[in-house]
């Protein structure tokens, strides 16, 4: 069972890891050896933080989910078109929230001007 200080310090992690592609001159999509082994198809450089819910939510949702161990009490979550996030207990998390939200709707990524 993963605890939510759990989940929020793979977060930190993953959003650690993400940097400008422009600052790489190999583009590429590498993988890992972890991610090779868990058949994940996730790119190792994707964008800056700033960026990861501008179009690569669902590459770091998938990631932090493979860092947890492909928990059973967490879960990947879509609204199907604009945003990808992770739920525990009832709470959605992505990128910007480490703390979380009660409903996806209170994600910073819906509530921009």
């Amino acid at each position: 069972m993963v605890s939510e200080l759990d989940l929020r310090k793979a977060i930190q992690i993953e959003k650690s890891k993400w940097i400008e592609p422009d600052m790489v001159k190999d583009k590429r999509n590498v993988l890992s050896g972890i991610e090779i082994a868990n058949d994940l198809n996730v790119p190792d450089v994707v964008l800056s933080q700033s960026s990861i819910n501008n179009g690569w939510c669902l590459v770091f949702a998938e990631r932090v989910y493979a860092r947890l161990g492909f928990p059973d009490n967490v879960s990947v979550e879509s609204d199907g078109t604009n945003h990808t996030w992770l739920e525990l207990d009832g709470k959605c998390y992505d990128a910007e929230c480490l703390e979380g939200v009660e409903h996806p709707s209170l994600l910073p990524v819906y509530n921009r001007v």
